[in-house]
């Protein structure tokens, strides 16, 4: 830290842990959650924080590429039987541990279902979920309604034929656990087009899954364990079609006050 330029701009974004001397910063690790503010933001790579190595240096497209790429983000309902490599998987989830998180809570796991024989295991497990719950509770009719179409047809309306099926976990009682597995999610959903996956949000699924009263036998199936809770389901898998062109959104709504 001989190289400090005592700007305080680690004490700066970090108040609970950092103390400025006229030695450098002095970190208090037993306060530290190692969101890594401070390493980042140094201008002259001053600080060491050994619960946040230094990463390389942050790179920030032009708005016009960054919106370019948001855009291309889509849900998608078709896929190949192929699986994807593991090795692709891994870099899919992976990214998933970067979004911001508050007071750096991260704390997201998942469980992956591969294949679409097991896949159809967990789709019957939750069919069968549906007739037990639907009928005491009039809200959950689209879910009858879904549940039914599928059987009459054979058609995957629900869990659309993917072969991979992320599970977002958090701790129970976790009260960021619903928000920090939606940034996850939204994370590898970005991220999957660039590997050559497809995603697309099981919405109609999560509706039992991710509900206390309703994930039971669902979490048996997937073997969750008793301390864990699901907070989010993420279908995947190789994209059977390709999408060339960005689509149009209904005009920005806002109001300045």
């Amino acid at each position: 830290m001989a190289n400090c330029i005592q700007c305080g701009l680690c004490a700066k974004v970090c108040r609970r842990a950092i103390t400025l001397t006229k030695n450098g910063p002095v970190i208090d690790e037993s306060k530290c959650n190692a969101c890594g503010h401070c390493v980042a933001v140094c201008p002259v790579d001053a600080i060491e924080n050994p619960k946040s190595p230094r990463q390389r240096e942050v790179y920030i497209p032009s708005y016009e590429d960054a919106a370019a790429f948001l855009r291309t983000a889509r849900s998608v309902r078709f896929y190949k039987e192929e699986l994807p490599e593991r090795e692709t998987m891994l870099r899919l989830l992976d990214i998933g541990r970067y979004p911001q998180t508050g007071s750096n809570s991260q704390g997201i796991s998942y469980i992956v279902v591969e294949g679409r024989e097991k896949i159809r295991k967990i789709l019957d497990v939750f069919c069968k979920a549906a007739d037990e719950f639907c009928p005491k509770n009039p809200d959950l009719g689209w879910i009858a309604n879904c549940v039914a179409e599928y059987r009459k047809t054979g058609v995957d309306g629900i869990l659309r034929d993917c072969t991979e099926l992320i599970f977002a976990l958090s701790k129970k009682y976790d009260h960021r656990g619903r928000e920090n597995a939606q940034f996850s999610l939204t994370f590898m959903a970005l991220a999957a087009p660039t590997l050559g996956l497809g995603t697309c949000w099981a919405g109609i699924f999560e509706r039992l899954a991710c509900h206390e009263e309703y994930m039971g036998p669902i979490a048996e199936a997937i073997g969750l364990p008793a301390d864990l809770t699901i907070q989010g389901v993420l279908m995947a898998g190789i994209p059977d079609i390709t999408f060339r062109r960005l689509v149009e959104r209904d005009p920005l709504q806002v109001e300045f006050k």
